[in-house]
């Protein structure tokens, strides 16, 4: 209850493995919230527009790009918790990084690409 008794709403929380989110009487979202990767994959500068450093807590062992059309655009294969990765080719827009590491886990982040 959101403590104004004129107008009773209930507020719902409703979690799984990948989003959590929150409604006002099962109908409206106010929010939708995908787990954080911030620990396990940091892109960085973000956006970017030549080059970005990505950096996993787990050395990886391979880095793919795909763009907003889930279209496959870049591979990479760094055998490092690190890779520093050239964007130049790449047309300005929002991509999806998934990066696999050696022992199996699956990271995902979205990255801007900008020309400044």
């Amino acid at each position: 209850l959101d403590g104004d008794i004129s107008n009773p709403r209930f507020v719902e929380v409703s979690a799984d493995s990948l989003f959590t989110a929150i409604f006002i009487n099962d109908t409206v979202p106010l929010s939708v919230s995908a787990p954080s990767s911030s620990h396990s994959l940091t892109l960085r500068p973000n956006p970017a527009s030549d080059r970005v450093e990505i950096v996993s807590c787990e050395s990886l062992s391979s880095i793919d790009l795909y763009d907003i059309s889930g279209r496959h655009v870049l591979h990479f294969e760094p055998l490092s918790s690190s890779a520093s990765l050239d964007l130049s080719r790449l047309a300005p827009g929002v991509y999806t990084v998934k990066a696999s590491s050696t022992t199996g886990s699956v990271f995902t982040d979205k990255l801007l690409v900008k020309r400044f």
